[in-house]
């Protein structure tokens, strides 16, 4: 199955061929939609992701309980530096 590649609807959102993708207001978070801090966390959580990505790609099955806590706690911690970001698993991991 193919996905339709992304487009940009008159009003300038991104629409992914099955309707408006969300749009959030992150005026608490950046000065304005231009901000180099935007751009700027996006590239650091790419990267820090990637990391991740390396370190762990097709060996979270494998992984002993204590190694693969870890991991998750790891994989849910703030990226640093960035504005004021969770991780997706939104503090989960730390109560289990």
């Amino acid at each position: 199955m193919t996905q339709a590649a992304p487009t940009r609807a008159p009003d300038g959102a991104l629409s992914a061929g099955a309707g408006a993708l969300p749009s959030w207001d992150l005026a608490d978070l950046y000065a304005a939609p231009d901000s180099p801090a935007i751009e700027a966390d996006l590239a650091r959580t790419q990267a820090e992701a990637q990391v991740f990505a390396n370190d762990y790609q097709g060996k979270l099955a494998s992984l002993p309980g204590a190694d693969l806590a870890r991991a998750m706690a790891r994989f849910e911690a703030p990226t640093n530096g960035s504005s004021n970001s969770r991780g997706v698993f939104g503090g989960a991991a730390s109560r289990l």
